[in-house]
């Protein structure tokens, strides 16, 4: 790479989509030659025929639109019929009571529901992915940029409880810098990974949500000249943990990862931070977390968590990286 910005152009792209395509194809019924038929065959066809019931037809059996009990024939056995239309009530009062049990079961407290954002940068999809599928905490989905932003519209924001972002994208309309900060001011949390401190430069408040900075660009902020932000490839380092008591690190140790570093971002003062190296290709602060209230009316104070670890399937595979993510999550969703 000759660029310092925190992408890779080598990154395995493993994510294998399909599309299924239904192919629908009409098959011509036989025709009926009605003049070819001799008198006894035509008495024959329209004999009377004794009316054959199946699994199928019991939804058929209903009020009819006058509000009486109508086959759409006649039923040659009375008794029969009540036996059917019984056992059409029963499985009706069924799948309405299913109906029923699975609004309260969606409205019960369950699992975190993530969204997970990516798009703008390369990365290894499925060992990526493989995190949060053995994270049995949680329900997912995912969206690529421009559509992931599309998705934080307040109407289908409603099923997220968390997102976490994973992209590296720089255009961002007016909507769609609204609806983040709505989503935020209603309490509800983000985790951000890795190249997702690059999104939105020109965005000052997507860097106070944040609580930090990856200069893709040298830029002057409040009168100070800032350098452009470095990267470095498979490193090995070592992360000490500053606060092990904070919900996103408890239980974690001091551990080695073979990673990607980042040099000459900044971290907010007003961040609480959780993981340091001392690797020189490094920045000194690589993990955090804030609370952020959003610049909007009755904003609630929403929790935030960066973790600049998080390149490749060497880093998605370390236990305590798998810890990390794990528990922001919980933590920025309210859960501990």
């Amino acid at each position: 790479m000759t660029s310092n910005e925190p992408m890779d152009g080598h990154g395995s792209k493993d994510s294998n989509r399909k599309q299924d395509n239904n192919l629908n194809g009409n098959v011509p019924m036989p025709a009926d030659n009605h003049s070819a038929r001799t008198p006894a065959a035509t008495a024959a066809v329209n004999r009377p025929r004794a009316t054959r019931w199946s699994w199928s037809r019991w939804a058929e059996l209903g009020p009819s639109p006058g509000g009486s009990l109508s086959l759409g024939r006649r039923e040659p056995n009375p008794r029969l019929f009540w036996v059917r239309f019984v056992v059409w009530l029963v499985l009706a009062a069924l799948t309405l009571g299913s109906a029923a049990l699975g609004a309260l079961q969606a409205a019960e407290p369950g699992k975190i529901r993530v969204l997970i954002m990516t798009g703008g940068h390369d990365f290894e999809t499925n060992a990526f992915f493989d995190m949060f599928k053995a994270n049995p905490d949680i329900t997912w989905e995912t969206a690529i940029q421009p559509a992931a932003d599309a998705l934080l519209r307040p109407k289908a924001t409603q099923r997220f409880d968390v997102l976490v972002r994973y992209d590296m994208w720089q255009p961002i309309s007016d909507e769609a810098k609204t609806n983040l900060m709505r989503f935020l001011a209603s309490g509800r949390g983000m985790v951000c990974l890795h190249h997702s401190i690059a999104n939105y430069q020109t965005w000052p408040e997507w860097h106070r949500m944040i609580g930090g900075r990856y200069y893709l660009n040298k830029t002057v902020v409040d009168g100070v000249e800032k350098p452009r932000s470095i990267w470095k490839h498979d490193v090995r380092f070592r992360v000490h943990v500053t606060d092990p008591n904070h919900p996103v690190t408890r239980g974690v140790s001091d551990f080695e990862i073979h990673d990607e570093t980042y040099g000459l971002f900044d971290m907010a003062p007003d961040s609480h931070l959780l993981l340091t190296t001392d690797e020189p290709t490094s920045a000194k602060h690589i993990g955090w977390a804030r609370t952020y209230t959003a610049p909007l009316p009755d904003s609630r104070p929403a929790r935030v968590v960066y973790i600049q670890l998080g390149h490749d399937h060497l880093a998605y595979q370390n236990p305590s990286y798998q810890r990390l993510v794990r528990q922001a999550i919980a933590w920025v969703s309210g859960r501990l």
